[in-house]
């Protein structure tokens, strides 16, 4: 993933980088996709971070996020999680020694698979959603020296899943040689994203317009964001055509990882570069997603995560829309972890409604 050091935003990598090996995952036709949609005149091409060294699509957030913070010297840092950004953080902390602070909900416990040795990643547990652990992060750092990592408004992050799209292109490259070229150009590339908040697609996004920029493409790869029916509080909005979000749904979806409930800041730059891209927004079958998902290890030979599950079937739904000849790319953001007790600190749960006052009053910890 460093190999693009010269796009993200550190000064000096060499001295700074915190590096675990993530990156340059593996595209590859999966032909059990293309039975599957029913289109054999269409490629379609698995973008695996299932290989990264927590399994998952957050290492490479985590990786140049933490890189930032060692450069700039920044020592706390809060945020929230659905367990994969809190797994990857956590792990990349051992390298990073950073104070880390991360709301996670009570029920996604079980997501967060890394031992901290260096016992300075705080898991704090919330008996709620994703948006209320969200909501718990942005006060920690309103009444602490805590910085916050917003996801969506952390640059660093996105910066970090930029590198998955520079991957693609290259990876395009070596398979079809100069006819990848045509193919970006001629508008026939599409990229399938399963989407919470959408910093994989602005990722995405920002990459194809550098890209642009320095004269390597002159099209745009559609950008496709799809989400569980259960909770589309992206795809419903912009579908009807709405300038902006404004009350949280209430969320039915098996899904969990994806889930968020209140995506109303990140909504109108999601919005705007899957239009800008001539892309499309999908809303997924809740019960045959999770069928493909029950069923991954046998169909496809891997335990995909509930994102990907969902990126397949709405690449089974969305088939008709695809023209012979397209090449479609298909985010598999994750997959399953090993099962297993692992050690880090768990503070809580707390309510939703605790104040910062009491969590940090109970656990000192977190101060000193």
């Amino acid at each position: 993933m460093w190999i693009f050091q010269k796009v993200l935003p550190l000064l000096k990598p060499a001295s700074n980088m915190i590096h675990l090996g993530e990156g340059r995952t593996n595209l590859y036709e999966d032909q059990t996709i293309a039975r599957m949609a029913g289109r054999s005149d269409v490629t379609f091409l698995v973008k695996d971070e299932s290989t990264n060294p927590t399994g998952t699509i957050k290492d490479r957030s985590a990786s140049v996020a933490l890189s930032v913070y060692k450069e700039r010297n920044i020592p706390n840092i809060t945020l929230s999680s659905t367990g994969n950004t809190a797994t990857s953080y956590g792990l990349y902390n051992q390298r990073a020694f950073k104070k880390l602070a991360i709301f996670v909900p009570t029920e996604m416990e079980n997501l967060i698979n890394f031992d901290d040795e260096n016992e300075r990643t705080h898991i704090i547990l919330v008996n709620g959603r994703y948006v209320d652990a969200t909501s718990l992060s942005i006060r920690m750092a309103e009444e602490t020296s805590y910085v916050l990592d917003g996801g969506f408004a952390n640059p660093n992050q996105i910066a970090g899943l930029e590198t998955m799209a520079y991957e693609a292109c290259y990876q395009l490259y070596e398979k079809y040689g100069k006819h990848a070229r045509s193919l970006m150009d001629s508008g026939k590339v599409w990229y399938i994203h399963p989407t919470g908040s959408g910093n994989g697609l602005l990722g995405w996004y920002q990459a194809i317009e550098r890209l642009r920029e320095y004269g390597f493409l002159k099209e745009y790869m559609h950008l496709v964001c799809v989400q569980p029916e259960g909770c589309a509080s992206i795809v419903d909005p912009a579908i009807k055509g709405q300038d902006r979000i404004t009350q949280r749904i209430n969320s039915t979806t098996w899904a969990k990882i994806i889930e968020n409930e209140y995506p109303k800041n990140c909504y109108p730059y999601v919005k705007y570069v899957v239009r800008e891209t001539l892309g499309l927004f999908h809303k997924v079958n809740e019960e045959k997603s999770k069928e493909i998902y029950e069923n991954s290890e046998s169909i496809f030979e891997i335990q995909i995560m509930s994102p990907a599950a969902i990126a397949i079937q709405a690449t089974i739904e969305l088939a008709d829309q695809f023209d012979s000849g397209d090449v479609v790319i298909i985010g598999y953001t994750g997959a399953e972890r090993e099962k297993r007790h692992y050690n880090f600190e768990r503070i809580g749960p707390v309510s939703k409604d605790t104040t910062i006052s009491q969590i940090l009053e109970e656990n000192p910890q977190l101060l000193y």
